[in-house]
């Protein structure tokens, strides 16, 4: 299954919508900006239908690196997360 670009979402939409692609565009940028901007500021992002953006800490770990092999611990550190809603989760097992 092929990954689909932030360029070809942009067509997707526009096709979708019959809006041009450049007000396409900035829509998606701005909306991924506002995203990153809030998350960093350790908002949570709730688009109902959707899902929930967070960010959860990550606790401490054992690692290893693979091309030495050297076992290191990563420090704690905080990582965005997603939390996809029902309806997603129906929508992709074919439910509905």
């Amino acid at each position: 299954m092929p990954n689909v670009t932030k360029s070809q979402l942009v067509h997707i939409i526009s096709d979708k919508t019959e809006l041009n692609m450049a007000d396409i565009k900035r829509v998606v940028d701005g909306l991924l900006d506002a995203i990153g901007d809030r998350l960093a500021s350790g908002d949570t992002i709730e688009l109902r239908g959707f899902g929930t953006f967070s960010t959860r800490l990550q606790k401490e770990r054992p690692v290893r690196n693979p091309r030495t092999g050297q076992r290191l611990m990563l420090k704690e550190q905080m990582v965005p997360s997603l939390k996809f809603s029902d309806e997603i989760k129906d929508r992709v097992a074919g439910l509905r």
